[in-house]
Parts: C-alpha cells; structure tokens; sequence
C-alpha cells in the first residue's frame, strides 16, 4: 500500500512503536490517529472494516490500562465493544482493569449495562 494514511499502515507503524522501539506515548499518537483515519475512511461505508476499527480501540485500550489511565482505557474498550464479535469478553476486561486499580464499576455510571 502506498498510502502513508491508511489507518492499517499506521495500526502496524504504532504496534512497531510499543512492541519494538518500546515508545509508548509515540505509538498512542499514531494508534489515535488511526482511529481518525477509520473514521474519515470507513465510517460512511455499508460494510465498513469493523474489524480494522476494534483492533486499534483495543491496542489503545490495552496502552491505556497499562499506563494506568483507567477512565480512558474504559473509554476505548467501551468503544471497541461497538465493533467487536464478542462484546461480553471485553466487559470482562473492563471489570479486570478496574479491579487492578481498585476501582468499581460504580465509579463509572452507565457501564457494563
């Protein structure tokens, strides 16, 4: 692909940030701009790539929660259960990271209903 803005090309650039060049603040950047990117590419479409779109919330979700960012790693999962085959799986994540961080699901109105 030769388009430096295609959110597949910036999903793999951002996982090249966390995994191999361990930049984790660089790869949130590029994973949030590829958010924008689905967003302006596939939002509109009939049959939009949803599964593209759950794998970015979920690499943000999963920096997040690993930063220690709770409300915002929420946020993302929360997001990426709209698009995602198993939604209840993530509701257990959410309830995972909440409990890491001693937080409940009261601290959050309106989730995990």
């Amino acid at each position: 692909k030769a388009n430096p803005q295609s959110y597949e090309i910036l999903t793999a650039l951002g996982k090249i940030y966390a995994e191999q060049l361990h930049d984790p603040a660089r790869a949130g950047n590029v994973w949030q701009l590829a958010v924008r990117r689905w967003d302006e590419v596939e939002a509109g479409k009939e049959k939009p790539d949803n599964v593209g779109r759950h794998a970015i919330l979920l690499r943000l979700a999963v920096l997040e929660e690993a930063q220690g960012r709770i409300p915002e790693a929420v946020r993302r999962y929360e997001e990426a259960k709209q698009v995602s085959p198993h939604p209840e799986a993530l509701d257990e994540r959410i309830r995972q990271a909440l409990l890491k961080f001693g937080q409940s699901t009261n601290d959050f109105p309106g989730l995990l209903h």
